[in-house]
Parts: structure tokens; sequence; C-alpha cells
């Protein structure tokens, strides 16, 4: 019928972080804050987030449950939860972050949440976007900022725009471009790294995910960008390895471990998928750091990992999902408790985002600094999570964990060596 809403099944990779986040209580959840760097009002935020909801179908989408599950995008903005908080000091991060992911999206009613935290002046300081990761991705909330931008700057003369289509799942995307993929919901993994220990065993409902953010000049990624380039890797390849480098700082760091890498996919897809898309376009790789490879300098290491990591691009080794969609949805939620149980390790190791150039992504922005923006981590899939992009103001590092499975302590010594690498960095590019 022509009045029929869009809708599709959830691809396997979909319907496990749905799953995630409903076994862990908002696990995989992605939170997402936004400053405004010019005066917006309510009134003209919520006429934006109209115009972005007619536009992309995953903004509308819900997920209607059955034998396996579908998506249906039917929803109106006006059945978005939306909070407007009163600013009266400057926002404290890490505390809102943990007021944040109690904000629980229930998928079978919409895909996400807003907050807009408003000054005396009726201005709009910050946006903080609480959604679910199966239907939008970080890079994803980028494109929509991008979109909102464009609309304030030129407000009206977008509205007749026609609605995008409902696009595949990413992993069939990736099937159709000929990648190798694994059973993702087989219970034992089979690279031989050693496991994490948890620092102390909780159930759900005992653990608390938190973040940490860092902000530096934009000369910061530049020079990094230029030490990556000298050595011949990717400049992910050098996040990745001073991830592994910091983490030895750990009182529980296995020696031999594994960095889960997500990946932006759109452009190894099938056909390709435009930056103008929104969605979960995002897949992980698995790469394992031998004790060899940590007794070398820190450029060895991201050569390393560079090389293992060329190995999946150039269809030659596998990615860590499932492409299938014959996928049987109980596999799934039966994979979702196995992820999710209270445990003395961590089924993964680190996991390492590198989301890119916010420039090459979305442009300068007039309005919006998309100030950070991290997954909760209660699932405790892994001990940590480094995300890290670049804006045209700054240069951001997001570290997430979950408490008590690693400690505020050992976190945040995490953090110190992180950062005291990436400085080491910049004095002259080689660290042994």
């Amino acid at each position: 019928m022509e009045n029929e809403p869009l809708s599709r099944e959830l691809g396997p990779q979909e319907a496990l972080f749905v799953e995630l986040t409903n076994e862990s209580r908002g696990g995989a959840q992605l939170i997402s804050f936004v400053r405004l760097c010019d005066s917006v009002t309510v009134e003209q935020l919520c006429r934006g987030f109209i115009f972005l909801h007619r536009k992309h179908p995953m903004l509308r989408a819900r997920i209607k449950m059955g034998a396996k599950p579908s998506w249906v995008c039917d929803v109106g903005f006006e059945k978005v939860p939306l909070i407007i908080k009163q600013l009266n000091e400057p926002l404290e991060y890490e505390s809102e972050y943990l007021w944040q992911q109690n904000q629980f999206i229930d998928i079978e009613n919409c895909v996400y949440g807003v907050t807009l935290h408003v000054n005396v002046n009726g201005e709009v300081k910050w946006v903080i976007i609480v959604s679910n990761h199966a239907a939008l991705d970080g890079r994803s909330i980028m494109t929509l900022f991008r979109d909102l931008d464009s609309f304030l700057e030129k407000e009206g003369s977008y509205i007749s725009q026609e609605p995008k289509p409902l696009r595949k799942s990413a992993g069939e995307y990736l099937h159709l471009a000929g990648f190798k993929d694994v059973d993702l919901f087989s219970i034992q993994k089979s690279n031989s790294c050693r496991r994490w220990e948890v620092e102390q065993a909780a159930p759900i409902e005992d653990r608390k995910g938190y973040s940490i953010l860092k902000l530096m000049p934009p000369e910061v990624a530049e020079a990094l960008s230029q030490t990556a380039k000298n050595w011949g890797v990717s400049l992910s390849s050098l996040f990745r390895a001073v991830a592994v480098c910091a983490a030895q700082s750990m009182p529980t760091f296995p020696g031999e471990t594994e960095i889960v890498v997500t990946l932006d996919i759109r452009g190894l897809c099938k056909p390709s998928v435009s930056l103008d898309e929104v969605g979960s376009f995002s897949a992980t790789a698995n790469l394992c750091v031998t004790e060899e490879m940590l007794s070398k300098s820190l450029k060895s290491l991201a050569k390393g990992l560079d090389k293992q990591l060329r190995l999946i691009l150039n269809k030659e080794a596998p990615f860590a999902i499932s492409f299938d969609t014959h996928y049987e949805f109980s596999d799934v939620k039966n994979f979702a408790k196995m992820l999710t149980a209270e445990s003395t390790v961590f089924p993964s190791g680190i996991c390492v985002s590198n989301a890119g150039n916010m420039k090459r992504l979305a442009g300068e922005l007039r309005y919006f600094e998309i100030e950070s923006g991290m997954v909760v981590q209660t699932h405790a899939a892994h001990p940590l999570m480094v995300i890290t992009y670049t804006t045209s103001r700054n240069a951001i590092f997001v570290f997430g964990y979950c408490e008590p499975l690693t400690s505020h302590e050992s976190a945040h010594l995490y953090v110190e060596s992180y950062i005291k690498l990436v400085k080491s960095l910049l004095v002259d590019g080689r660290v042994q």
C-alpha cells in the first residue's frame, strides 16, 4: 500500500545491539553531547529535529518483535522523549553522563531521546542525545548535526526535500562486497588472546557506566596524523597502539590481549553508502596483540596492528560479525545473555574507535560542536572503550568504563598513561 510505513528485518549485528541494550539495562546505548556555539531557541531546535525526523527513516524507527525483529519507521517526533533542563552553571560532563545512562530508550517505541539544557535567556546551550546503537552510530550523530546546522542556517528551504529510503543492514552491504565474516553467535571465540580479569564481578543491577572526556587543541590531531604518515600507518592504527601501551599501566592487564576495532564501513559497502545516510554503519574487527609485539616500539606495534587490519580489508581475514541474514533470533538472545552475564573475565579486549575528522564528515559547523560521544559500558563486553575524533575546535579523546568491573582508580590511571603517551608523540614523534 502507498501509505505503508518503511520496514525491514534487523540484520544480525543490529539484533545483537538491541539485545545487549535490553539485557544490560541500557548498556550499548550511545550518549552524545553537543555544545551550542551560537544563539538557538528551543523552538528553533524542535523545528530542526522535526525536519531531520522527516528526512531520515531511522529516526522514525521502532522495533516490531516477532520470530525475527523488524524495523518499522512510523514514529512521529512527538513520541520521541524530550527533556528540557535549566542550566544555571557550567555542565559537569561526568555527572550528566551518569544521569543520562538511566534514560532507557524503549526500542519498541522509538530509537532516541533528546535532552536540551537551556540558560536563563531561553537559549539552548547543550543538546544531549541518547540513542540505541543498533539504529544510530556516532558518525550518524555527526551527520544529523551537519543537517541541523544547515537547517538553522537557511531555515525553511529544506522542508520540501523528499525523505530518504530505508537502507539494508550494513552486513548485507558488506556481504555483497565480498567481505569474509564469522559466526557471530558462536560461544567459543577462535582467537588465542588471553582474557582480561574483571576487578570485581557484579550483576547488571550493580554496574555503573562512566565516561572521561579529554579535549586538546586541533593541532594535536594534525601532529599525530603527520607522525602516523611518517611511520607508514593509518592514524587509527597509531591510536590503537597507544591504547594498548597505556593499558599496561592497569593491574589486570593480561599481557597478550585483543583490540576490538570499530570501523566506518560505508566506503567498503557495495554499493557504497553515502555520508548523507543515517543508521548504524559500523562493523568490528578483532586484532590480537602478542607479547612479542608488546616488547617492541610503539611504531612497530602500530605497524603490526595495521598489517592485521589490512588482511581484513583485503578480504583475506574475516570481520568479527556475521552477515548471515538467515540468523536465528534465539541465538542472538543467548549470545547477548552470555556477553552480559556476571563473570570473572571480560569476553573481549579494549574497544578502540577513531570516528575521523569532523570537517570531512560534516564540514565547518556554525551552531554546534560535537563535544563527546560514548557507549554505555554496562554490557561488560570489554574493560575499556576509547573513542577519538577531531573537530575544527578540538582533538577529542573519550574513555568509557564500568564500575566495579573496572575501578575508578584503574580507569584514571589508564587515561593518564594514554594522554602522557600522546604528549610524548607530540615532542618527537617517537616512543620506544
